[in-house]
């Protein structure tokens, strides 16, 4: 079991007997209690997340930094939804699933400071579809938000190169590239949801405002659909006129303030 809306493990029932699960200040857990108020397993961390003072059957929590799972089968990796992670190494075995887009030099890093960061998903991708003037569709990629605020649609246009005309299909995925919601720790441990978003905004130099003119100046149409935390498909959609429509109804006026 987890905290509400976290990734924090904070019981475990078996065999009809509960245990509570203590974690740290990141999220990993560290002591295990019996119903009777007993320890029944503990343990500590190394900067890789190797487990130290090891008191209990290892795989009694199989829980380890967030997001994490430490899988028995394959002794010193932890299943990472995308990937394993090597706790030998402090690395990932496999290529991060959206490359460069993740701005991790290596493809293969955890994060930077492993005190105070996590990697639950290490994803936020926006998926791109151009079908051209001719009727031809292609995959553009997918592209996930880097450290540093460049965001998912300028690298799709920047793909683009200077293509004309044409229609470009972006649909945000959210933080687990698979169209989902999720939650996330924020400061003082309040939880907070994170989905396929809007296109940002409102500040003038934002991803709304640059899909409005790129629809504009190269002649393209440009629809951009996500799924909010209701459930509800929205699709607002940029023409080459300058017109803009969210899911049918004309909101242009907002563009020419």
């Amino acid at each position: 079991m987890y905290e509400k809306n976290a990734f924090v493990p904070c019981a475990k029932i078996i065999n009809g007997e509960n245990y509570s699960i203590v974690s740290d200040y990141i999220g990993r857990p560290v002591q295990a209690y019996n119903e009777d108020g007993q320890i029944v397993w503990s343990t500590d961390y190394d900067i890789y997340g190797n487990l130290k003072n090891l008191k209990g059957n290892k795989y009694f929590i199989p829980f380890r930094q967030l997001g994490q799972y430490e899988d028995r089968e394959t002794d010193g990796l932890y299943y990472n939804r995308f990937r394993y992670y090597d706790t030998n190494s402090g690395l990932f075995i496999s290529l991060d699933p959206i490359g460069l887009a993740g701005n991790n030099a290596t493809l293969y890093a955890n994060v930077n400071d492993s005190n105070t960061e996590a990697d639950v998903f290490g994803l936020h991708i926006a998926d791109a579809i151009y079908t051209n003037s001719s009727g031809i569709t292609g995959q553009v990629g997918s592209f996930g938000s880097q450290k540093g605020g460049l965001h998912s649609e300028p690298q799709i246009l920047n793909q683009m190169g200077g293509q004309k005309g044409g229609h470009l299909e972006i649909t945000s995925m959210g933080p687990k590239g698979d169209g989902t919601t999720s939650f996330f720790r924020g400061k003082g441990g309040k939880p907070f949801p994170a989905g396929p978003l809007p296109p940002c905004g409102p500040r003038s130099n934002n991803c709304d405002s640059v899909l409005f003119s790129h629809a504009k100046s190269n002649n393209m149409t440009i629809s951009y659909k996500w799924t909010d935390l209701k459930g509800n498909t929205n699709v607002r959609t940029y023409h080459p006129d300058g017109k803009v429509t969210e899911n049918g109804i004309d909101i242009s006026a907002k563009y020419y303030k």
